[in-house]
């Protein structure tokens, strides 16, 4: 019995700390990840900064970043329903899958599959 109420509270405790978002999420298609990006400008919450993450995703392909009062540019693309980015300065450079949270937003995901930032849905 007291086993068991450990584990409850170790539930309870994890699921208190850890945003919904890591909870259940569902991968974008092409389609819908096409969507998401294209020629769309976006509020983001950057997993590694504080401040808001602005992303304008051109429809060109050409990608503009800003965060914490620090810009980038670069390029984006949709690739096997997987959103991929480089940037010229900033650090991530490879293909992240798009999902949709159970609290409807989008997590964009690092290669190794970590939450790289979270935008409202469109």
């Amino acid at each position: 019995m007291f086993k068991r109420l450990i584990r409850l509270a170790a539930v309870a405790v994890a699921t208190s700390v850890l945003p919904a978002s890591l909870w259940a999420a569902t991968d974008l298609s092409q389609e819908e990840a096409t969507a998401f990006a294209k020629g769309k400008s976006v509020q983001a919450k950057h997993m590694d900064h504080s401040g808001p993450f602005g992303l304008d995703f051109r429809a060109n392909g050409t990608l503009y970043g800003t965060v914490e009062g620090r810009s980038d540019a670069g390029s984006w693309e949709v690739k096997d329903a997987k959103l991929c980015i480089k940037w010229r300065k900033w650090i991530y450079d490879g293909c992240g899958a798009l999902q949709r949270t159970d609290d409807k937003q989008i997590q964009h995901l690092w290669p190794d599959g970590r939450v790289h930032f979270i935008a409202p849905a469109n």
